[in-house]
């Protein structure tokens, strides 16, 4: 059986991600985040893409799903067509990526 992180030690992720997406707006006003990928792991509501593609303008987005199970329901949630679901160790995943 999986081991589940324990989410009690995360009270205000929301908040934390609101933050970060806030705090990156500011950047982009020097440089323009639409043109860089956005990598990062979705779980099943892929909730940072959602908010990183609407408050950023980021396209280009890679999850990486460390899971055996539920593939077919990943495909599912997607939110969007161009953002790519790899399954397997972010650690494996990222060196087979090119990232420039």
């Amino acid at each position: 059986m999986r081991k589940q992180p324990d989410y009690r030690f995360r009270p205000f992720k929301a908040t934390e991600r609101y933050m970060l997406s806030e705090a990156l707006k500011r950047v982009q006003m020097l440089r323009n985040l639409g043109d860089y990928t956005y990598i990062g792991f979705g779980a099943i509501h892929f909730v940072d893409f959602k908010l990183f593609h609407k408050h950023l303008g980021i396209n280009k987005m890679i999850s990486i799903e460390d899971t055996k199970h539920d593939i077919d329901r990943y495909r599912f949630n997607n939110p969007f067509d161009f953002l790519q679901i790899h399954f397997g160790k972010s650690s494996e995943k990222l060196l087979e990526m090119s990232l420039n």
